[in-house]
């Protein structure tokens, strides 16, 4: 990509210093590809296990090619479009049929972001600009930034597991088949499903439910797929369903005749099976008619991005209870920082050692409804300690958790942060304080 001249003199406004960084950003372009590689191919074990020296020319080109959107689209301030979703689409095909595995491929994803976002961080040093000017920019720029790493993502994954479906047996094929088919709705009358579904031995009747197989962000395809097969088996009736990118790598499982009697078991043999695999099961809540499976599974679809927020450790979670952070999702970027920051930013301004001994207590005191027993338990300390901790808490903040505002905040804020790490993975920032042991 070729060099830019800069912009003399400080920018005037906002658009002004974006467009200064990302000139700079632009002057720098091969030294910024040349970094991303060595990075990745330093941190990421699977391309020194499995990339062979002649794929590596193919992995610094397609760096090149992905960093180039990248840029592309910050100095557009625009997403990506068509032909440049199906390129990393194609680049993630390429990645599955080099052999690497899907936790390598979204390691070197957060790896490139990683130093994509320190370098923009130093251009941005660079420029002379008031403050606020810089400050509103940059929050701008770090939207911008975050929306293309989640669609890029999205992308590659989408290529990765396109590949790798073809490896499937014919037996999972088949039934992944007969879910997309209702899940689509791409059926004429309830008798026509009902009748594939008996071909391939299942019964398809309502009550129905969904369970989605995921976890966060980023997982190596295999944990999802053998989640999904251990449920299958596990609960009476389920069907092992295909895998999806968007808007996070998912695995569906359908549970057909999922009556209260038979529901209530579910989620506990979910729980038992995610755990043990290290990934999260959402569980949808069943549906009283065919027609409406496909509706159900659009709505789980638009929250499992946050199933990895709704809990500290994976195992099952309830859908409905994940609703809430995808509407805490619609307020901006920016918003939700502040928010956090002002809240608690004093404790953030610790040692890392005490900042992460009072964000633990928070979280577990989140989890635990507030149960100060139940928190000195999970956390192996002493009551006494958990109060001496919380009174911190209030003198770092002049916020208490007895005083119902005041917990609302603290509250909401933790709730924000695991809504961030479950978007993102975004603690390479000190304005969002240092991840928790309990996070880590």
């Amino acid at each position: 990509m070729p060099n830019s001249s800069t912009t003399a003199g400080p920018p005037a406004d906002v658009d002004a210093f974006r467009v200064e960084v990302l000139h700079r950003l632009q002057g720098t372009f091969e030294a910024l590809v040349e970094s991303m590689f060595d990075d990745i191919v330093g941190h990421v074990p699977a391309y020194q296990d499995v990339i062979t020296p002649a794929e590596m020319h193919d992995v610094r080109s397609a760096l090149r090619r992905g960093s180039g959107f990248f840029l592309r689209t910050l100095l557009e301030n625009r997403p990506l479009d068509q032909s440049e979703v199906v390129a990393l689409q194609v680049i993630g095909a390429q990645r599955a049929r080099h052999g690497l595995p899907r936790d390598g491929l979204t390691a070197a994803i957060q790896a490139a972001m990683r130093t994509g976002y320190r370098r923009l961080l130093e251009c941005a040093l660079e420029v002379d600009a008031p403050t606020d000017v810089a400050v509103r920019a940059m929050g701008a720029l770090s939207m911008r930034l975050f929306e293309f790493v989640q669609d890029a993502t999205a992308a590659l994954v989408a290529g990765y597991m396109g590949e790798e479906s073809q490896r499937l047996s014919a037996r999972v094929r088949e039934q992944a088949a007969l879910v997309d088919r209702l899940l689509e709705a791409s059926w004429t009358d309830e008798d026509e499903i009902r009748s594939h579904a008996k071909e391939l031995g299942f019964t398809v009747e309502p009550p129905i439910a969904l369970l989605l197989v995921a976890n966060g962000r980023f997982q190596e395809t295999t944990a999802l797929r053998s989640t999904a097969t251990r449920l299958a088996a596990l609960v009476p009736g389920a069907i092992e369903g295909p895998a999806r990118s968007s808007p996070v790598p998912h695995v569906i499982v359908v549970v057909p005749e999922a009556a209260d009697s038979v529901w209530a078991t579910v989620p506990k043999a979910c729980d038992q099976v995610a755990a043990e695999e290290g990934v999260y099961v959402g569980c949808g809540t069943p549906v009283e008619h065919l027609v409406s499976v496909s509706a159900a599974y659009r709505r789980m679809q638009s929250d499992v991005l946050y199933l990895s927020a709704a809990r500290t450790g994976h195992g099952a979670v309830a859908m409905k209870d994940v609703k809430a952070y995808r509407i805490l999702a619609c307020a901006p970027l920016e918003d939700r920082l502040d928010f956090v920051r002002q809240t608690l930013g004093p404790i953030f301004d610790l040692s890392e050692g005490k900042s992460i001994e009072l964000l633990d207590t928070l979280e577990s005191l989140y989890d635990n409804r507030g149960h100060c027993a139940e928190v000195a338990a999970e956390l192996a300390i002493h009551e006494k300690t958990v109060r001496y901790r919380l009174r911190r808490v209030q003198e770092l903040t002049g916020l208490g958790i007895d005083v119902p505002a005041d917990r609302l905040q603290l509250d909401m804020a933790v709730r924000l942060r695991r809504l961030a790490m479950a978007e993102v993975s975004p603690f390479d920032d000190p304005a969002w304080g240092p991840p928790s042991n309990r996070r880590r």
